[in-house]
């Protein structure tokens, strides 16, 4: 399975970077919402923060990939497995194909594909090797474009994924940071006027 991700890994990389100028895909962090089903006593609830968001995306073929230096996940449940799993990963890296993008302005690019994530390299006390997460599935999202950097401003995912061995189907949402902080101020400043 390691194998045939690093594959396609190696494959998306010299299809994005083989095209002319491709796109550079960033945010600031993103803080994340989902759930794992099937309801078990571990990893259900499930909260993440994200910080430095970048990569690359070619134009016409709308295949890109991210990275995130730093990804914090939580669970909500009280479990010792769960408990183990509340740490920092370290490699976070994203392939995806947006198959479908719609509009061409500011804020109105909306894409739609699939996608494979990977979390490695969890740190608390010590390295966790043998920890990790894969997701693969459909994500869909709006970006804000400026010209050569794309800005992701909202996603959301849903699929299939493997938590160091417990198998979960998944759905998310993340937001950008930024853009949290901005609809806040904007939310707090009409109250204010009215």
């Amino acid at each position: 399975m390691k194998y045939f991700l690093l594959i396609i890994l190696m494959l998306v990389t010299v299809l994005v970077f083989a095209q002319n100028e491709p796109v550079v895909n960033f945010n600031i962090g993103n803080i994340g919402l989902g759930g794992n089903f099937p309801l078990r006593n571990d990893f259900n609830l499930e909260t993440s923060l994200s910080l430095a968001n970048f990569g690359f995306e070619g134009r016409q073929t709308n295949l890109g990939i991210e990275f995130s230096p730093l990804m914090l996940f939580g669970w909500s449940n009280d479990s010792e497995e769960s408990a183990e799993m509340n740490d920092v990963s370290l490699l976070n890296l994203k392939m995806y194909w947006n198959a479908l993008t719609l509009g061409d302005s500011f804020l109105g690019n909306f894409y739609m594909g699939p996608f494979a994530s990977v979390n490695y390299f969890f740190v608390d006390d010590l390295v966790r090797w043998n920890r990790y997460i894969l997701t693969t599935g459909i994500h869909l999202g709006f970006k804000a474009n400026l010209g050569r950097v794309y800005y992701n401003i909202i996603s959301f995912e849903m699929g299939f994924r493997d938590i160091t061995g417990t198998h979960r189907y998944f759905i998310g949402m993340r937001m950008d940071i930024g853009a949290l902080i901005l609809l806040v101020l904007f939310s707090n400043l009409s109250n204010n006027t009215e």
